[in-house]
């Protein structure tokens, strides 16, 4: 057994090769180090606020370093006695109070005299030589390379040494590079410097090894110049637009669904892209219900002149955005850069920072670079977030717009896993290019402005439901499916001739989710009752009048988030329904229809001398009441505190059935009834109890009172 130990490692001596050389000792580094800790200063940049915002770095808000009084510190390299190359941290100028270098106790002012185009640095021009620093002096050298680094370790400056790594990383396209943590001084095999690295990636070709007075750079005159240019670009072609929509329409009783608080504004200002004489890009992410409403858009160009008009064309189907057609030219059409920007990864560009609060349109223009990449929507590449709260339009130094911050439109199945924000991520421009080019192809035809009579349309498919809870769940055998009844919803009624009672679909089927093409995952159903189960009747008479208007609706609404995701979807959508009929699962197919008439679009009628609103009985409120569709009676939807009938004691969602004796179906006929006369006798209902109300009016010169039918009210 020990002959044959001692054989194997023997074998193994001979087999195994030696150790490759680890590179200098201990000592070799710790003379490196000191040679070159001369040549190594810190770069401080002294931070502020502008207009309330704080100051951003690489995507991370600055506000801590001004809130703590202290400066952002980088490492800079002395190549000049009064030259120091560091990190571009980018930050706006704006947000730069000063600039200093620091070496030990001293220090001086520094000024930008260049940016490196490709090498993600920054050229600075010191005031003045600091004291016990000797410049770093170039020269090509052999290898092995090591690096030297200087950062910030649990509070200390630290400078370390490191052989250069040898592991190497290829692309799919082909690239090869060697990741080194920059920033970094690269020194030869006897620790000369050979070149600065401030990328993290390093070709094997040889070609890092040009010193940092070969970089390509743009000084900082021709910088100020192109971020001027790009200013009064940026003024003329990111126009301010007014978007003016109409009041929604709100049903008095009916509780707001998800998402309607902030679908009430009647005025957004966003920002506008002139693509060419006649289109704009308007980036605005207004989900359907909100589209509905708009009414008119105004353009205002750079130069304070009259705001042109703006005609809707399209929602883009993808992105948060809608394609106008100008009346006039306005601004001057941007060019664009069609190429992908992934090998732009910190390359020198320029950015500009649209801000729109009110009326007031401010643009900052600035430096950028792209720090690194990050995969999204069906694998493309974006670059990541470079802003801490606005992400900037990116452009090429030659002006060419890059990229713009545009949001992805989420599909429906997603959007209760996150809202659009009103700005999206830097989205390459290659990426719209054939959106732009034929935005037909890609609208969203059920996105588009609608009458004030089509806005609060819906979707049908004829079913009533109730939510799971982990009983219901476990008694219709879905709990598995239903994540124990937190998902899904059990039929209570099929509304005969409905998509639903046509399908075969029944009470006690409990649907579990839609299956829709196109859509990234199914949509798990969830209901919301949102209104009172059982309506306090008997205690309505304690109601002040001055509450009417808060008084929920007796009948579950028609609209709720199952109803709204439906609609969402489009009309003409086709999709599958999973239901679960005592345990099995069957699969109904459905298309996306707009539904009957509902209570919040029924038509109303408004007496001025009664003080009261009426509207038809739509499915819904039949529904509850149990009406036949031929039997009289209009709901009364809204009281006037101190009217005739508010007096008389009518109240909220009491049912007129009859004016006079004589029947009323429906608020035309209520109107003729109520015209012209000084008295009337009203039949109504409350649940199942009937009443006569009479209310007569006082003297009323003849001509004076007109009503007026017909449309829906609000």
């Amino acid at each position: 057994m020990q002959v044959r130990l001692l054989a194997t490692l023997a074998f193994l001596l001979v087999t195994i090769p030696a150790a490759r050389a680890e590179g200098p000792s201990p000592a070799e580094q710790a003379d490196i180090i000191g040679r070159h800790r001369s040549a190594m200063v810190t770069v401080e940049y002294e931070l502020q606020y502008d207009g309330g915002k704080p100051p951003a770095i690489g995507g991370d808000s600055a506000a801590g370093l001004v809130q703590q009084d202290r400066p952002l510190e980088l490492t800079g390299f002395l190549i000049s006695p009064d030259q120091v190359v560091a990190p571009d941290p980018t930050v706006e100028d704006r947000f730069v109070k000063g600039i200093r270098a620091r070496f030990g106790e001293d220090a001086t002012a520094a000024h930008p005299a260049a940016y490196a185009r490709q090498q993600g640095a920054v050229f600075l021009r010191l005031e003045h030589p600091l004291k016990g620093t000797q410049p770093l002096a170039f020269a090509p050298g052999e290898g092995p390379y090591g690096a030297v680094e200087r950062n910030r370790s649990s509070g200390f400056w630290t400078t370390a040494f490191q052989p250069l790594p040898s592991n190497l990383s290829v692309r799919d396209d082909g690239s090869r590079f060697v990741y080194l943590e920059p920033p970094c001084l690269i020194v030869d095999s006897k620790g000369n410097p050979v070149t600065l690295q401030f990328t993290g990636e390093l070709a094997p070709d040889g070609a890092w090894k040009t010193p940092p007075s070969q970089w390509e750079a743009v000084s900082a005159g021709d910088m100020a110049q192109a971020l001027s240019a790009l200013q009064k670009t940026a003024e003329s072609a990111l126009l301010r637009v007014k978007i003016e929509l109409r009041s929604p329409r709100r049903t008095v009783g009916v509780p707001m669904r998800r998402g309607d608080e902030g679908e009430s504004a009647t005025e957004l200002n966003v920002p506008g892209v002139v693509l060419d004489e006649r289109r704009l890009l308007v980036l605005a992410p207004l989900e359907p219900k909100v589209t509905a409403r708009l009414e008119r858009m105004l353009v205002y160009p750079a130069d304070g002149g009259e705001p042109v008009a703006a005609a809707f064309s399209q929602t883009l189907k993808d992105y948060g955005a809608l394609v106008a057609n100008l009346e006039k030219p306005v601004g001057a059409a941007l060019k664009v850069w069609p190429c992908p920007v992934e090998e732009f990864r910190n390359a020198l560009l320029l950015g500009a920072i649209v801000t729109i609060r009110g009326d007031k349109r401010v643009v900052h223009v600035g430096r950028k670079r792209i720090p690194s990449f990050w995969v999204g929507w069906e694998g493309r590449v974006y670059p990541q977030p470079i802003a801490a709260e606005e992400e900037p339009f990116l452009f090429a130094l030659d002006g060419r717009l890059m990229a713009l911050p545009i949001a992805r439109r989420p599909k429906v199945s997603t959007q209760r896993e996150g809202y659009m924000e009103q700005q999206g991520p830097a989205t390459p421009m290659c990426y719209l290019t054939g959106h732009l080019a034929d935005p037909a192809a890609h609208a969203d035809l059920n996105n588009v402005p609608l009458t004030e009579e089509e806005e609060n349309r819906l979707a049908w498919l004829g079913l009533e439901m109730q939510p799971l809870d982990e009983d219901l769940a476990r008694a219709d055998q879905v709990s598995h499916l239903t994540e124990n009844g937190r998902t899904g919803a059990l039929v209570s009624y099929v509304y005969p001739d409905s998509p639903a009672a046509k399908a075969g679909v029944e009470a006690g089927f409990v649907l579990l989710r839609l299956h829709v093409e196109g859509e990234p995952k199914p949509i798990e159903v969830m209901v919301n009752r949102g209104y009172i189960e059982s309506f306090p009747w008997e205690r309505l008479d304690e109601v002040p009048e001055q509450y009417y208007d808060r008084i929920p609706t007796p009948w579950p609404p028609a609209e709720n988030d199952f109803i709204r995701t439906l609609t969402d979807l489009g009309f003409g959508r086709k999709f599958k329904a999973e239901f679960s009929d005592h345990g099995k699962i069957v699969l109904k197919d459905f298309e996306v229809v707009r539904g009957p008439t509902h209570y919040g679009e029924a038509p109303g009628y408004r007496s001025k001398q009664l003080g009261f609103t009426a509207k038809d009985m739509t499915y819904e409120v039949r529904r509850y009441f149990r009406k036949k569709d031929d039997d009289p009676g209009v709901i009364v939807s809204r009281m006037e505190p101190g009217s005739k009938v508010s007096v008389a004691g009518i109240k909220p969602y009491e049912i007129i059935t009859a004016v006079n004796d004589q029947p009323v179906h429906n608020v035309k006929e209520l109107e003729q009834l109520l015209t012209g006369g000084q008295a009337y006798r009203l039949s109504v209902l409350r649940m199942t109890q009937s009443r006569i109300v009479n209310v007569r009016l006082a003297e009323v010169p003849a001509g004076t009172e007109k009503e007026q039918p017909g449309k829906p009210t609000r």
